[in-house]
């Protein structure tokens, strides 16, 4: 390792956080991280993410990149990985798809954020990730050196990130923006499949309607309602019935039939 990885690895091991807050990252990985950067640095991953968070949504957008748990989760594992890359004295290449989330894409163009109000916002994040990195480094006694090395990889992977997902905002945008009527019967899992759907492809589903086949018993009314709850925090309209001709009466209420369709 050399004189500046060495550097390096002794200020990604100094790291730390004054109170302890949660990764969302999956517990294996947590633990790993713990086991490679120590305590004190996977602290400082958690706390510098939800401070360079609150920096974002106190710059007006709180309402930008919702959901904000995919954000935390994904610029958690990126900062996670460069620290754990100058540890092993690696320099690390931007991770492959580093900035791929579709759900969060699909939110963001759902919601009609603008490039130029997303661009501002990711770089919000990206700086104040940078800074508390930089900050830190200075008061050590590596020097700039170390400081200059740590921030150039973090930057470069965080800039991996925002242009995935800048790149991916704009991809999706051009796609036509189909929606789906989903039709099932709560005599198979559609009502389960259904609302994950809907979930992770938001304004992507017009509606639901399950046929009521027989009696379903009540695992599959189980199924219903906790796929009614899902589809109601995602704004789709569903509905279960036995009755064809009331699907249609309801599809035309939301004008996703012709009113001359016959039932």
């Amino acid at each position: 390792m050399s004189p500046t990885a060495s550097s390096v690895h002794d200020v990604v091991r100094s790291l730390d956080w004054p109170h302890s807050l949660e990764l969302v990252l999956p517990p294996p990985e947590a633990a790993r991280l713990v086991e490679v950067l120590g305590e004190g640095a996977t602290r400082w991953v958690a706390g510098a993410v939800e401070q360079a968070i609150e920096e974002a949504q106190g710059a007006g957008g709180s309402d930008l990149m919702a959901p904000w748990d995919r954000v935390r989760w994904r610029l958690q594992r990126t900062v996670a990985d460069c620290l754990v890359r100058m540890v092993a004295g690696d320099v690390p290449a931007v991770p492959d798809g580093t900035g791929r989330d579709a759900v969060a894409v699909q939110d963001i163009v759902g919601r009609d954020v603008d490039l130029p109000t997303l661009t501002a916002l990711v770089r919000t994040l990206q700086h104040a990730l940078l800074q508390l990195f930089l900050v830190h480094a200075l008061r050590r006694p590596e020097g700039a050196g170390a400081a200059t090395q740590g921030v150039g990889i973090l930057t470069a992977a965080l800039d991996g990130w925002v242009d995935d997902l800048i790149v991916d905002v704009v991809a999706e945008r051009q796609l036509p923006r189909v929606q789906f009527v989903l039709i099932g019967d709560t005599g198979q899992q559609d009502p389960s499949v259904y609302a994950a759907f809907a979930r992770e492809h938001p304004g992507r589903v017009a509606c639901v309607y399950v046929r009521r086949a027989g009696d379903p018993g009540a695992q599959a009314d189980a199924r219903a309602d906790r796929a009614a709850a899902v589809l109601a925090d995602c704004g789709v309209p569903f509905l279960v019935t036995g009755d064809s001709a009331e699907m249609l009466r309801h599809a035309r209420t939301l004008g996703l039939a012709d009113a001359q369709q016959q039932g």
